[in-house]
């Protein structure tokens, strides 16, 4: 079903699992996942301002735990995210962020296995993709910046 379209199913499922984890002692350590999970839902289905919203929480619970595979992951579809909602500059620092993380092919390999039952793709392209978004972003950022007027001093 994650990958059938279904989202309006895939929510009403996240929702129970953040109710679960929400009242059960015990189960808080979920909740990053399930934020994540909930993000990506959120992109597919087209609600991005949820999914940054989600993603950002939850991002921000893994850094908290230390759990670098799943920050990993989780930070790939939030840079889309950004980069989709016109939030260059949180996107790019979003992919600075990945690209700090992955410090070899083998860990994103690990990340995206782990996540995605390994079909996410080469580690070292997924990288390359990283490389090349942030790039891009980089350049319209320059270009931008050229494209605004001068700043005028102001009189005294």
């Amino acid at each position: 079903m994650w990958r059938t379209g279904r989202y309006d199913e895939q929510l009403a499922i996240l929702a129970e699992c953040a109710s679960i984890t929400a009242n059960q002692p015990g189960l808080a350590h979920l909740e990053p996942y399930v934020l994540a999970a909930r993000a990506t839902a959120l992109a597919e289905s087209g609600r991005l301002e949820e999914s940054a919203d989600d993603a950002g929480r939850a991002l921000e619970l893994l850094r908290r735990e230390g759990d670098v595979l799943n920050e990993i992951s989780a930070l790939i579809s939030h840079g889309d995210t950004l980069t989709a909602l016109g939030r260059t500059h949180q996107a790019a620092e979003t992919w600075r962020r990945f690209l700090t993380l992955a410090t070899s092919p083998e860990l994103v390999q690990s990340a995206f296995n782990g996540n995605f039952g390994g079909d996410g793709g080469d580690a070292a392209e997924i990288i390359d993709r990283v490389k090349a978004k942030l790039a891009a972003l980089t350049v319209s950022g320059d270009q931008q910046a050229k494209a605004l007027p001068p700043r005028v001093p102001m009189e005294q």
